[in-house]
């Protein structure tokens, strides 16, 4: 998959998406008929998953994530908001970690949820050198969700962050050395003052 992505690189950064499922994967955890039919829309190409654990004050750091679920009967309530989420407009569906109900401190639970999902705001931000690219985050406040969108078990959250990520991160390392052999190759040359050649954008 190294390669794969190194090739996708080399051609379109958003063919990384397109070969590896981008944030869909940890959703193969779900076995309700909602997940099933969003991993067919994934492969299919009619959807997009985002993918929202940062937060202002955590970063990627998950044991100081705030948001936090709480048990509503057989599904959930979740409060909170995210930040620094790419794509969340171009998305169909979002992945969102939040603390766990169960009250094992650390602990985080994902769930699962179409970006249309009633209580779920998102919140526009400008990013420089990320036009052509939505960037901004979540926030949601008492928002129910059925037991159908969580993924995996309550608390699984970490594991399937740290699994998902150590994957996407190597695979986003290899599309970019992809991109930069293109550039390499494409450059145009021009002269510089000592008489020897330069690549453009090297």
């Amino acid at each position: 998959m190294l390669e794969v992505f190194r090739h996708a690189g080399r051609y379109n950064l958003n063919l990384r998406d397109v070969v590896g499922g981008a944030h869909g994967r940890p959703a193969i955890n779900l076995e309700s008929n909602f997940a099933k039919a969003a991993v067919d829309d994934l492969i299919a190409g009619r959807a997009y998953f985002a993918v929202a654990i940062t937060e202002e004050g955590a970063g990627t750091h998950t044991k100081n994530i705030q948001s936090r679920a709480t048990r509503d009967g057989n599904g959930f309530r979740l409060t909170g908001s995210k930040l620094w989420n790419a794509r969340l407009r171009q998305a169909t569906y979002v992945v969102l970690y939040v603390q766990a109900p169960n009250g094992r401190p650390g602990k985080q639970t994902a769930f699962l949820l179409p970006i249309n999902h009633p209580g779920l705001e998102i919140v526009d931000r400008y990013a420089h050198g990320l036009t052509g690219n939505s960037f901004g985050g979540l926030k949601f406040d008492q928002m129910y969700v059925g037991p159908e969108h969580l993924i995996g078990e309550d608390g699984d959250g970490g594991d399937l962050f740290e699994e998902h990520f150590l994957y996407w991160r190597l695979m986003q390392s290899a599309a970019a050395i992809g991109c930069g052999e293109r550039l390499r190759k494409t450059g145009q040359k021009r002269k510089t003052p000592a008489g020897r050649h330069a690549t453009n954008g090297r």
